[in-house]
């Protein structure tokens, strides 16, 4: 599991800001190639990452745009496992987001530490750019679980950036729905029921539901987990099976398995096998 903050200190010059950032990021660390009383002492930054490429949350490098990314093009590999990559001009100016802007944080990173060296946060994505929502991070913001349709996620997320029109179907209430609707831009248009989405008007189709649809045109779908379900059941009854029945009955109501936010018994039968073999079937859901 990825934890912490490294904070790669390139040069002497770059000593004082880096200790700055540091007292403002809980979670981080100082490392130099140069020996000094406030950092932990590396061979070489290629050394350092070639061992912990994959151990951080995130790496922040002071100095030089170029030795970041020269540092960190041997490791880089998938933008759903690389961690967040930023970089810091020695005097605290530019604070830019290399890598991983989205899943793995970056562009948020570059944020905060712009706010404490009171620099200029430097973000590529278009998304951001364009005040458009960031499909690949909507689901973790708010618990929703995501499936894909017809399409992959980048596709979709570079038809919805490209303001090809879309339509959003929202079917439940809660925090994230009323995000959307706030913010919604001008080439989105929201509907609150399946069937009456005209889709041969719409590129894409971005649905917030419980329920299983299959739709002519490339979906994201987000699942909030808005199901609660009750189980009951004879001591020590024969758990195999049960748990892929439970399922089959969901899908066949058109109902998403990924919704179920909790199984739940009385207070007697919480330590049946049955409810073990639930919890490591459904491990999302809260038992």
């Amino acid at each position: 599991m990825k934890t912490g903050i490294a904070i790669l200190v390139v040069s002497e010059s770059s000593l004082q800001l880096s200790l700055t950032i540091a007292k403002h990021l809980p979670g981080s660390n100082l490392y130099s190639s140069f020996e000094s009383i406030f950092t932990d002492t590396i061979p070489s930054i290629a050394t350092f990452l070639k061992e912990h490429f994959n151990r951080f949350e995130a790496f922040v490098f002071v100095g030089s745009l170029g030795i970041c990314v020269r540092s960190i093009a041997p490791f880089i590999t998938d933008k759903h496992t690389d961690p967040a990559i930023v970089n810091i001009d020695s005097t605290g100016k530019y604070i830019v987001s290399v890598l991983s802007g989205h899943i793995g944080g970056a562009n948020s990173l570059t944020k905060q530490i712009a706010r404490i060296t009171g620099g200029q946060a430097v973000i590529t994505t278009q998304s951001d750019n364009t005040d458009l929502w960031a499909l690949d991070t909507l689901g973790k913001t708010y618990q929703w679980k995501e499936t894909v349709h017809n399409a992959t996620m980048n596709k979709l997320i570079a038809s919805f950036v490209n303001k090809n029109p879309v339509a959003l179907l929202l079917e439940v209430r809660d925090q994230g729905t009323s995000y959307l609707e706030r913010t919604k831009p001008d080439h989105v248009s929201i509907y609150y029921k399946y069937e009456e989405i005209p889709q041969q008007n719409f590129a894409i189709l971005i649905a917030v539901t419980p329920h299983l649809y299959n739709p002519a045109i490339p979906t994201l779908h987000f699942h909030p987990q808005v199901f609660h379900v009750g189980i009951g059941c004879r001591k020590n009854c024969f758990p195999q099976g049960i748990s892929q029945y439970i399922e089959s009955v969901i899908i066949q109501q058109q109902l998403s398995p990924l919704s179920i936010r909790s199984i739940s018994t009385i207070e007697l039968k919480k330590d049946e096998p049955l409810l073990q073999e639930l919890q490591a079937y459904f491990p999302d859901s809260e038992i």
